[in-house]
Order: C-alpha cells, then sequence, then structure tokens
C-alpha cells in the first residue's frame, strides 16, 4: 500500500470516526458546561497520554517549540468547543455541522487578512456559494422545527474559531500543531470547570461520553493530523466532508430529528460548493 492510500484511508476512518459524535454530544444530554467540561477532560487526558506514551521526552520539548502559537491555538480550540457544544444543543445537527463546514471559507478570508495570502477566482466563488446556502439555513432557523437562530450563530462562531486554529497552523508550519491538542481539551476543561455547578453524570450519559472521550476523539485526533500529510490539502477537504454529511444523517436515523428542507437545500449547496472549490484545485497543477 503507498502513500496516498494509506493516506485517504487515514483521513476518510477520522472522518467517519467524527461523523457520530454529534450523536454522542445528543445522547449524553447534559448542560452546556458539565459537556464541556468532561468531554475536554476525558477527550484532552486520552490524546495527551497517547503522546507522552509514543514521544516520552521529547514531548515538553514539542510544545515549547511552538512559541506564541501554542497560546493562540488553545484559545480557538476552547472557543471552538464551547461554540460547538452550544450548537448542537440549540439548534439541529445538520445545520450545525453545514455551517462548520465553512471553516474553510473563514481561512480563506482571515489568511487574505493575516498572511496577505489574496484569494483566488475559486475562492471567491466559493465564499459567495456558501454565504447564500448558510442564508438559507439561517432562513429555516426561523420558520420552526429542531432549528434556532442563536444556535446557528453558535456554529458559525465554531467555524471562524476552527478557522482560526488552521490559519495559526499554516502560520508555524512546517511545526505541527497536533501535540498541542491534548494539552488544549484539559484547558478548555478547566475553563468549564468554573461555570459547573454539578459535576455528576447522570447514568445515561456515561456510555456516550466514554464512546467520545476514549474512541471518538483519540482515534479521529491521530487520523486526521496523520493523513493530511501523505495526500494533498484539497482531497483533505474533500474527504472532510464525509462528516458533514454522514453525521446529520446518523442523528436522523438515531433521533428521529428531521432538519427541515431549508437545510437540506442550504447544506446541499454549502457543500456543493466546497467539493467544487477542492476537485478543481486538486486538479490544478502544482
Amino acid at each position: 500500500m503507498n502513500d496516498y492510500t494509506k493516506g485517504v484511508l487515514i483521513v476518510s476512518a477520522g472522518a467517519l470516526l467524527y461523523a457520530p459524535d454529534s450523536l454522542m454530544l445528543r445522547l449524553m444530554a447534559m448542560d452546556q458546561w458539565p459537556t464541556v467540561f468532561w468531554r475536554g477532560l476525558l477527550g484532552g487526558a486520552v490524546v495527551m497520554l497517547a503522546y507522552v506514551t509514543v514521544y516520552r521526552g521529547k514531548y515538553p520539548s514539542m510544545l515549547r517549540g511552538l512559541g506564541w502559537a501554542a497560546p493562540a491555538f488553545i484559545v480557538a480550540y476552547v472557543m471552538t468547543t464551547v461554540c460547538f457544544v452550544y450548537a448542537i444543543r440549540e439548534t439541529s445537527v445538520a445545520n450545525t455541522l453545514f455551517i462548520v463546514a465553512i471553516s474553510p471559507v473563514f481561512s480563506a478570508i482571515i489568511s487574505w487578512l493575516a498572511l496577505k495570502e489574496t484569494p483566488d477566482r475559486r475562492t471567491i466563488r466559493t465564499i459567495a456559494l456558501a454565504l447564500i446556502g448558510v442564508s438559507i439555513i439561517a432562513f429555516g432557523a426561523e420558520d420552526g422545527g429542531p432549528n434556532s437562530l442563536p444556535g446557528d450563530i453558535a456554529a458559525v462562531g465554531a467555524a471562524l474559531f476552527l478557522a482560526l486554529m488552521f490559519v495559526v497552523s499554516r502560520a508555524v508550519r512546517p511545526r505541527s500543531m497536533s501535540p498541542l491538542v491534548g494539552p488544549a481539551g484539559l484547558v478548555s476543561a478547566v475553563v468549564a470547570g468554573f461555570l459547573v455547578a454539578d459535576f455528576s453524570i447522570p447514568a445515561g450519559s456515561l456510555w456516550p461520553l466514554l464512546a467520545m472521550g476514549l474512541i471518538i476523539m483519540p482515534i479521529a485526533t491521530w487520523c486526521l493530523t496523520t493523513g493530511p500529510r501523505l495526500i494533498p490539502a484539497p482531497e483533505v477537504s474533500l474527504l472532510m466532508l464525509i462528516e458533514a454529511v454522514f453525521g446529520p444523517l446518523i442523528v436522523w436515523w438515531a433521533l428521529s430529528e428531521y432538519p427541515g428542507d431549508a437545510t437540506l437545500i442550504g447544506g446541499a449547496i454549502v457543500l456543493g460548493a466546497l467539493a467544487w472549490s477542492s476537485y478543481e484545485r486538486l486538479k490544478t497543477p502544482g
């Protein structure tokens, strides 16, 4: 098996593993801050333990070598987690994942402003189509159903902060920010801990929490930090759409949560625009 095939399989596995993450959050049925606390504590500890086991004494130096990017990445990670958990609680899973899928659009805008990377016509077209799709989704939030405008706004926040994570990672390349994922998760737990009134875990919430913290987050994180080194970035973007497609379908099947016609139409425009953009970029030489 060559490196390209390995990369495709690894990234696909990571995206598929993240697909039921939203369902696990729904099944936990816990308040906002306890959810952020336990998600960050368990997932962050497992990821950090894995890095310590693999890299041993080299791990602290890997963290120190990230410099200014470390606090910026951590802040963006914490805000992404907070916004994502709130969005999952307040609006439909489909709305959340379709809107979060536009993070590459925000990345392009931020890179244009911060890194002076001027967007080409393909990127501008993608931004316009994605904004149309998100507008349709937001319109549907006022039309009843499981959607809500505050939840949609939180999903936009998650997409924005996720884009900031991407831009920070790009700014310090070839250094990898993946060793910081575990500590960032623990920081999110510390922040949430100050706002948690009750740390107890309801009996029905334990198994989805364990599935998310012990399986989904650590394995998917490893896949999505390892696979992109083996295949082109446009293919990574295409494969990551697997989560945005299958995540809502899993929740729809498991919880009978129909996202609404407007969400399906807007989501199709968003995903179609991103897939079109990635495919064109993949065909462009160099």
